[in-house]
């Protein structure tokens, strides 16, 4: 201590060097990313599909733009023929685009493959109308059923940057499309589309909410201590350890995400508890010394629980680690380095700033009405405890209806943009979502008409299932050429048809190329899908499994292959981890207070009370019908560990009491005295700024200050109500 305390700043000074050469890793942070492969880690049977889907067809994030006339006009006209061939080379002279499918764009097969190509569309409105009646694959895929609406497929290029680049990406098909059509009558969705939504809501919440969140906490803090030197150590302690923490972790390559952009509220939640804790330790002091000794004396004092509590904290977060989810490990590891930086800035500033500051007041008018308040607590533990007692049940038969599940669209405000136009483009078309599946043979080759006769029918059997609209493969465009239904029925082709499939193919490569690769070893087929959560996608991709074993046998094996087969597995892996963490941090945390206070008993005592927030946590997930998420997975993990802090310095003041010789009753009584005005306070600093999320765009935002704040005031009353009782009846004389 004596060391930190003569070489503070040295070693703050190297500190800032180090920073500003950590620079660019939080450049590199700042960059957020929200997409569903960086919650899976490196090899994950869950992504061999997706890649091998990528390897096969190229980038799956299909982009689908709805467009009509602002004056009511079919989509068939000559002029919005003409006008959309031309945003459509547009598109395809935008070297990030590989692919821009619409039949407006594809040549009409001919019986002589020779001579001039006609578009397959024609120009003459009512031909172009004959045309598509006759050809039902052409309509539904392209086509509202009034020709009023018109959509085209923007399939990016693969990249190995593709998901850094998507919002440019992005953007710059935006501009495209403003160029060549009205803005209000076209409508953009797809997967691409709605993370980089989420993207932006994160990136503007993140910067907006935690800028609020810390002028107001330490507009508190500088209302709470009265004077500049408190304040401006608990924002250089909180700036710091963010600063660091999501440098080091751009620095290993990493974005933030919906997840991550968490970390640095960990950070001010955690950091300003031990800078409140250090605050009062100081106040406590002998007043006879100087600032410089009165400080050296807190810190020396205090650093002991100081040390378990980031320990115990830092093992929750650390419990994470172990998650089959990589963005949950990444949350966890980089939770646990910020809460070890806070704990290092505390005290290394403390010796530079807190000795700026005159000595406190004698006068502690809060600690004397909570040791007050322990008394009334010790006399009256009946309703107390009937009213825990309730609570607990409630909470008992809440949990098990609480839901686990994820919805990225419901995240967006249901104004906001991306989400109304979606909206609009399912009214239009119906389902649109696309679900990726690929398709393989034990034998044969899927160029096969049986094979395609198998898909055919499996095609049609898939109208039963709930939130599919339609099957899409290389058998409806077989479909669609041979036209006749006693042909599809039959799947016969006749020398006319044979030629006109052969023309199609040569005159359209790509388009065949985008269903079976050139060697009909594999194909791809999609669903159109509702707009769905997880958990209903997952029991959608099951009933599709089901089904596709009855209908295509066991020659032709399907496996879902795209970004929404990952999005599925996100319930399964949310639950493991939600259960894997939280029962790995309550060991973890045990042992250390074991550890901490070489005392079984007192061990026990302590750890109880916290779980008192986590399950008033999970009941209000349950009553605000709050589901388990991507958003919310490390909540309890979180609230344990800023829980189990307070109880620590708590604890560690009672047990010293006790070895000093004071009864129960005493030690109780004087340890609310000295350590009850940091709990309170850092209570109230963190609910007011927690609080302020509720404000914010992005529902995961909103959720994560509603259960934060709530889960502070269980912690709260956890502290000053159960915790004192429990020791009361198991820690006796």
């Amino acid at each position: 201590m004596s060391f930190l305390q003569k070489r503070a700043r040295p070693i703050l000074l190297l500190t800032l060097v180090l920073g500003a050469i950590l620079f660019p890793g939080l450049k590199q942070a700042l960059r957020i990313d929200n997409s569903l492969t960086s919650w899976f880690i490196e090899g994950d049977p869950a992504l061999q599909p997706y890649y091998t889907l990528q390897e096969n067809f190229g980038n799956d994030e299909m982009i689908v733009l709805a467009l009509e006339d602002p004056e009511g006009n079919t989509m068939l006209s000559p002029a919005n023929q003409a006008k959309l061939i031309r945003l459509a080379k547009a598109f395809l002279a935008d070297s990030n685009l590989k692919e821009v499918y619409h039949p407006s764009l594809w040549q009409r097969p001919s019986l002589m493959d020779f001579g001039p190509s006609s578009p397959l569309i024609p120009k003459n409105e009512a031909k172009a109308k004959e045309v598509l009646n006759q050809n039902e694959f052409l309509k539904a895929q392209f086509y509202s059923d009034d020709f009023l609406a018109s959509r085209l497929y923007l399939k990016p290029s693969q990249s190995a940057n593709f998901e850094i680049r998507r919002a440019e990406i992005i953007q710059n098909i935006y501009k495209i499309c403003d160029a060549h059509w009205e803005a209000e009558a076209s409508s953009f969705g797809g997967l691409g589309v709605i993370y980089e939504a989420l993207n932006e809501l994160s990136a503007r919440d993140f910067g907006s909410f935690l800028g609020l969140g810390y002028l107001l906490m330490f507009g508190l803090i500088a209302l709470l201590y009265r004077h500049w030197a408190f304040t401006l150590y608990a924002l250089s302690v909180v700036a710091l350890s963010s600063y660091f923490t999501l440098a080091i972790y751009g620095s290993f390559g990493l974005r933030l995400n919906l997840l991550s952009t968490l970390i640095p509220t960990i950070i001010i939640l955690l950091g300003v508890m031990d800078v409140m804790h250090i605050l009062n330790e100081f106040r406590k002091a002998n007043g006879s010394l100087s600032a410089k000794e009165r400080t050296y004396s807190a810190l020396k004092s205090i650093w002991k629980p100081c040390l378990f509590t980031s320990l115990s904290t830092m093992a929750g977060f650390l419990s994470l680690a172990i998650s089959p989810v990589a963005v949950l490990a990444e949350f966890g590891i980089f939770s646990a380095l910020g809460i070890a930086l806070a704990l290092f800035f505390s005290f290394l500033l403390g010796f530079i700033l807190i000795p700026l500051a005159p000595l406190p007041a004698a006068q502690d008018r809060t600690s004397a009405s909570l040791a007050k308040l322990q008394d009334w607590v010790s006399e009256n533990p009946k309703p107390i405890w009937a009213i825990t007692a309730l609570l607990v049940l409630a909470a008992a038969w809440s949990i098990p209806k609480l839901k686990v599940d994820t919805d990225s669209i419901a995240y967006l405000p249901k104004d906001h943009t991306v989400r109304k136009q979606s909206e609009r483009i399912e009214a239009l078309f119906g389902p649109y979502m696309p679900l990726d599946y690929l398709v393989e043979l034990k034998e044969g080759n899927l160029n096969d008409l049986e094979v395609q006769q198998r898909l055919y029918e499996f095609d049609r059997s898939l109208a039963q299932l709930p939130h599919i609209g339609a099957m899409n493969g290389y058998h409806d465009l077989l479909a669609a050429i041979i036209q006749q239904e006693d042909s599809v029925k039959n799947w016969e082709l006749g020398s006319a048809q044979k030629f006109y499939l052969q023309s199609f193919n040569s005159k359209n490569p790509e388009l065949k190329r985008s269903f079976i690769n050139d060697e009909g070893t594999m194909g791809r087929f999609y669903l159109s899908g509702e707009l769905i959560s997880a958990r209903a996608l997952k029991e959608t991709l099951a009933q599709v499994d089901s089904l596709a074993l009855e209908k295509l046998g066991p020659n032709i094996r399907i496996t879902a292959a795209g970004y929404q087969s990952l999005y599925a597995n996100i319930v399964n892996y949310v639950t493991e981890s939600q259960i894997r963490s939280i029962s790995f941090a309550a060991v973890l945390i045990f042992l250390l207070l074991w550890l901490f206070l070489g005392n079984l008993r007192l061990s026990l005592i302590s750890l109880i009370p916290n779980f008192f927030p986590v399950m008033m946590l999970l009941s209000v997930m349950v009553w605000f019908d709050i589901a388990l998420d991507t958003a919310t997975a490390s909540i309890a993990s979180i609230v344990l560990s800023f829980s189990i802090d307070d109880t620590m310095h708590f604890i560690w003041h009672y047990r010293k009491g006790r070895l000093a010789g004071e009864s129960p009753s005493l030690a109780r009584k004087k340890t609310m005295a000295h350590v009850g005005r940091a709990i309170v306070f850092t209570s109230l600093v963190l609910f007011v700024g927690y609080s302020l999320m509720w404000f914010g765009s992005l529902r995961t935002v909103v959720y994560f200050g509603t259960l934060t704040a709530s889960s502070i005031v269980a912690a709260l009353v956890s502290q000053l109500f159960l915790f004192p009782l429990l020791l009361k009846k198991w820690d006796k004389e």
